[in-house]
């Protein structure tokens, strides 16, 4: 795919042109995307996304990795999500009558690969929390804000 619209139209070019960027998608047996890297005009891979699904072929999580493999992101989708299910058990009441359906949980990480922050964020992508992490210099968790 040359581009990002490419990929969402399924528009495939067999062979890009030299010189020129584009992404390679690989598939698993039920037609779903199991990794999509980023490369440069060189033939570089900057990014990579690993993608992985329930059992029933819903997407479950999404990684991101940067040119060294590191962790940038990891995006947990569901409502089921461990960190979602404590953050909402904390911070709201019982009975609020509120679906968290469609729910993300994004992780992200630092350069040297320690998490730096999580957010929840509701179906409309709209925000309903954030915890960040601060640590001390032996690299152990400070403070969670």
């Amino acid at each position: 795919f040359l581009s990002e619209r490419d990929y969402r139209q399924n528009r495939i070019q067999e062979k890009p042109a030299e010189g020129i960027p584009y992404l390679k998608v690989i598939y698993n047996d039920k037609n779903n995307p199991v990794s999509l890297l980023r490369i440069d005009s060189r033939g570089k891979t900057w990014e990579k996304n690993i993608f992985s699904y329930t059992a029933d072929g819903e997407l479950k999580s999404k990684l991101v990795l940067d040119v060294d493999e590191a962790p940038r992101t990891l995006m947990v989708y569901g409502e089921d999500e461990p960190w979602s299910v404590a953050y909402r058990a904390y911070f709201f009441p019982k009975n609020l009558n509120q679906s968290f359906y469609g729910q993300t949980t994004t992780f992200r990480f630092s350069k040297d690969g320690t998490l730096k922050s999580m957010e929840f964020t509701g179906a409309n992508n709209q925000s309903y929390g954030q915890i960040t992490f601060t640590y001390d210099y032996l690299g152990f968790v400070r403070e969670e804000i």
